[in-house]
């Protein structure tokens, strides 16, 4: 990449020349997480905390790692509406135990509202932030998963690359680079 000025290499830093050239080979060289399996359910609390709150306390409890998506991330990058279920990859999913945090699990539901992923690629986890009580993939996650899906996916991934661009041109300006 240093060779089709891409990025800059120093002793001391890497740093970005062409933010776009390189988010084009990331979507050109991305290969989506494979998980182990997953589980499908309804899942109520009773306290009214949100279902990321509520995953993100019991994976902590039980020492796993949770994240949503990147194409269930997206709602916080961009516009798009929200599906009516909310994906997460997970280390481990029988180890979450949401009853002493007031919350069920129905795996028989017919109206599911969660998707729990079991998936230990680590890209899944890389940058992911902290938003409104959910961990959620970092913004090139999500333009990743949904460049590389359907029609109205990769519209949204494009207002997503234009966000992370303009995020990266913002950061060099602050640098004074």
């Amino acid at each position: 990449m240093e060779e089709d000025v891409v990025i800059e290499k120093s002793s001391k830093s890497i740093r970005t020349l062409q933010s776009d050239k390189l988010l084009d080979r990331l979507k050109s060289n991305y290969e989506p997480p494979k998980p182990r399996g997953f589980v499908r359910c309804k899942l109520t609390t009773k306290n009214n905390a949100s279902i990321g709150a509520i995953l993100f306390e019991a994976a902590k409890q039980a020492g796993e790692r949770i994240v949503l998506s990147g194409e269930s991330s997206a709602n916080f990058y961009a516009t798009m509406a929200k599906e009516p279920i909310d994906t997460f990859y997970c280390t481990e999913t029988t180890s979450l135990q949401l009853e002493e945090l007031n919350a069920e699990m129905d795996v028989f539901s017919r109206f599911p509202n969660v998707e729990l992923k079991k998936c230990d690629a680590e890209i899944v986890y890389f940058d992911m932030r902290n938003m409104n009580g959910y961990n959620v993939a970092s913004p090139i996650q999500a333009y990743l998963e949904l460049a590389n899906s359907d029609k109205r996916g990769q519209e949204v991934a494009e207002q997503i690359r234009k966000k992370i661009i303009q995020d990266m041109q913002d950061l060099q300006e602050k640098s004074g680079k």
